[in-house]
Protein backbone atom coordinates (compact mmCIF):
# COMPACT_ATOMS: atom_id res chain seq x y z
CA UNK A 1 0.00 0.00 0.00
CA UNK A 2 1.94 3.35 1.12
CA UNK A 3 5.50 3.26 1.03
CA UNK A 4 7.63 1.78 4.18
CA UNK A 5 8.62 5.31 5.01
CA UNK A 6 5.22 6.92 5.00
CA UNK A 7 3.22 3.82 6.76
CA UNK A 8 5.95 4.03 9.91
CA UNK A 9 5.51 7.66 10.08
CA UNK A 10 1.77 7.24 10.02
CA UNK A 11 2.06 4.88 12.84
CA UNK A 12 4.38 6.42 15.04
CA UNK A 13 1.80 9.11 14.92
CA UNK A 14 -0.88 6.57 16.07
CA UNK A 15 -0.89 3.50 18.46
CA UNK A 16 -0.10 0.42 15.80
CA UNK A 17 -2.90 -1.27 17.27
CA UNK A 18 -5.03 1.49 16.18
CA UNK A 19 -3.48 2.00 12.19
CA UNK A 20 -4.60 -1.99 12.06
CA UNK A 21 -7.98 -2.25 13.45
CA UNK A 22 -9.39 -0.17 10.54
CA UNK A 23 -8.43 -2.62 7.81
CA UNK A 24 -9.00 -5.88 6.99
CA UNK A 25 -8.05 -7.86 3.68
CA UNK A 26 -9.14 -10.94 2.53
CA UNK A 27 -6.86 -13.33 0.55
CA UNK A 28 -9.33 -14.83 -2.12
CA UNK A 29 -8.67 -17.16 -5.19
CA UNK A 30 -9.21 -14.23 -7.95
CA UNK A 31 -6.92 -11.79 -5.41
CA UNK A 32 -7.59 -9.49 -2.71
CA UNK A 33 -10.97 -8.18 -1.07
CA UNK A 34 -9.84 -5.24 1.11
CA UNK A 35 -12.59 -3.65 3.74
CA UNK A 36 -11.39 -0.06 5.18
CA UNK A 37 -13.31 1.01 8.48
CA UNK A 38 -13.08 5.10 8.75
CA UNK A 39 -14.58 7.73 10.80
CA UNK A 40 -15.56 10.78 8.60
CA UNK A 41 -15.05 14.40 9.22
CA UNK A 42 -18.68 16.16 9.43
CA UNK A 43 -19.61 18.21 6.17
CA UNK A 44 -16.89 15.94 3.83
CA UNK A 45 -18.75 14.30 0.80
CA UNK A 46 -18.64 10.67 2.79
CA UNK A 47 -19.24 9.17 -1.22
CA UNK A 48 -16.21 11.10 -2.78
CA UNK A 49 -14.10 10.23 0.51
CA UNK A 50 -14.95 6.80 -0.16
CA UNK A 51 -14.19 6.77 -4.14
CA UNK A 52 -11.06 8.37 -3.53
CA UNK A 53 -10.22 5.48 -0.81
CA UNK A 54 -10.92 2.72 -2.99
CA UNK A 55 -8.95 3.98 -5.78
CA UNK A 56 -5.88 4.82 -4.18
CA UNK A 57 -5.57 1.74 -2.02
CA UNK A 58 -6.17 -0.55 -5.24
CA UNK A 59 -3.66 1.26 -7.26
CA UNK A 60 -1.27 1.39 -4.19
CA UNK A 61 -1.76 -2.15 -3.47
CA UNK A 62 -1.42 -3.47 -7.00
CA UNK A 63 1.51 -1.97 -7.84
CA UNK A 64 3.09 -1.93 -4.43
CA UNK A 65 2.92 -5.84 -4.36
CA UNK A 66 1.83 -7.12 -7.63
CA UNK A 67 -1.65 -8.09 -6.47
CA UNK A 68 -4.92 -8.40 -8.22
CA UNK A 69 -7.50 -6.23 -6.00
CA UNK A 70 -11.23 -7.63 -6.41
CA UNK A 71 -12.68 -5.03 -4.34
CA UNK A 72 -12.19 -2.00 -1.86
CA UNK A 73 -15.42 -1.94 0.37
CA UNK A 74 -15.28 1.63 3.18
CA UNK A 75 -17.37 1.09 5.57
CA UNK A 76 -18.75 4.34 7.19
CA UNK A 77 -18.52 3.65 10.90
CA UNK A 78 -19.48 7.23 12.22
CA UNK A 79 -18.91 10.89 11.63
CA UNK A 80 -16.56 13.46 13.84
CA UNK A 81 -17.46 16.45 14.99
CA UNK A 82 -15.19 19.62 15.99
CA UNK A 83 -14.55 19.93 19.67
CA UNK A 84 -17.36 22.52 20.70
CA UNK A 85 -19.49 21.94 17.53
CA UNK A 86 -22.91 22.42 18.53
CA UNK A 87 -24.85 20.18 15.52
CA UNK A 88 -25.38 17.38 17.17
Amino acid sequence: MAAQGLRDGIAERLNRETVHRGVVVEIQEGGLVIELYIIAQYGTRISEVAHNLMSAVKYEVEKTLGVDVIAVNVNVQGIHLDEGDDRR
